[in-house]
């Protein structure tokens, strides 16, 4: 059985609260024809005084949290069908 997993680091830069740093890890993976997606908080995100959950489904936690969907924030921000068509043309 096969598994491959992609990761990418998630980062705040925000102004308003003036803090630029790695809050955390959004990870996916394909076992079995299956997507799973995790997410985790970084510790010194958790332990941060501007402390806050990017998304109602990530919860405040230690450790990867998982689900078959995509967590808003970061569907919201992904191309529509009409941008991954673009884009895969451009990559073809």
């Amino acid at each position: 059985m096969s598994n491959h997993r992609e990761v990418i680091d998630i980062y705040i830069d925000s102004s308003s609260i003036n803090v630029q740093q790695k809050i955390g890890i959004l990870s996916k993976s394909i076992a079995a024809g299956k997507t799973v997606f995790s997410f985790e908080y970084k510790e010194a995100w958790l332990q941060s005084a501007n402390t806050f959950s990017i998304d109602p489904s990530l919860l405040l936690i230690s450790g990867e949290q998982f689900s078959t969907n995509l967590p808003r924030i970061f569907s919201d921000i992904s191309p529509d069908r009409w941008g991954r068509s673009l884009l895969e043309k451009r990559c073809s």
